[in-house]
């Protein structure tokens, strides 16, 4: 007898598609089944559970990809509106820029330096 090898998907979709086909082939033949001395009455129920979440995971996976392109078409725009609003509010409080946090902003105290060929010196604010 040659060697043969009885693949088991890993892929859950894959794998309960299986477990579906082995189950309706066990009900078809009854008494018949050779699998008929499993515990089908726990197993066959879990099956039939297991496909549901299946397909319910799969449907809740195809919406999220649509509602997040739907917010990835709206950054573009809501990016801006979020700068111009930054800069609004650091031309009012231009001597006080941790005023900023108070909408939320993350107010990053560290001055960021600019270099000066070997030399680095701060960068005034605004």
């Amino acid at each position: 007898m040659r060697d043969v090898r009885i693949e088991i998907p890993k892929n859950p979709t894959l794998f309960l598609t299986l477990a579906v086909k082995i189950a309706a082939k066990n009900t078809e033949l009854g008494d018949a089944s050779p699998l008929k001395a499993l515990d089908w009455a726990t197993m066959g129920q879990k099956i039939s559970d297991a496909a549901s979440y299946d397909v319910q995971a799969t449907d809740l996976h195809r919406q999220g990809e649509s509602f997040t392109e739907k917010r990835d078409a709206l950054l573009p725009e809501l990016t801006e509106f979020v700068r111009a609003s930054r800069d609004v509010l650091v031309g009012l409080n231009h001597s006080n820029p941790r005023a900023l946090s108070d909408f939320g902003f993350v107010v990053n105290d560290a001055v960021p330096a600019k270099k000066n060929g070997d030399a680095t010196e701060p960068v005034p604010w605004p």
